[in-house]
């Protein structure tokens, strides 16, 4: 069983980071997803961890929360170690929901098997990148 929990974080910055840590019910820790806004205009999104279908509503809720609130979100997948289907498609619907309401996604730190699977997907065409 995976159990959420919310616990605002402080990031150092003038804005506190709004952050979800996903474990599992041994403690583990399978994801933290964490936010903050970088200026009015823009929010950046962490990603650490796997991503798969049972940590990918975290990351979906996350990056449409940080959508919401601003209109460039920037989703750093440098510390994600995993990307599975659910992660994939939630990348897709946030990308969606960010076109449909006239903002935009992008993302950035993607390497390893996180680049491999938006490759093989055929992601990296559709999705924006910034490198």
């Amino acid at each position: 069983m995976v159990v959420q929990l919310y616990a605002p974080q402080n990031s150092g910055g003038e804005e506190p980071a709004e952050a979800v840590t996903v474990v599992d019910s041994g403690g583990v820790v399978l994801l933290r997803v964490s936010w903050r806004a970088e200026s009015p205009e823009r929010a950046r999104v962490i990603v650490e961890g796997d991503v798969d279908q049972d940590t990918a509503p975290a990351l979906r809720a996350a990056l449409l929360d940080a959508l919401a609130q601003r209109r460039l979100v920037c989703c750093d997948l440098r510390l994600a170690s995993f990307l599975g289907s659910a992660g994939v498609e939630t990348l897709a619907q946030a990308h969606v929901a960010a076109a449909e309401g006239g903002r935009r996604m992008v993302l950035t730190g993607i390497a390893g098997i996180v680049e491999r699977v938006l490759q093989l997907t055929g992601m990296l065409d559709v999705l924006s990148v910034e490198r």
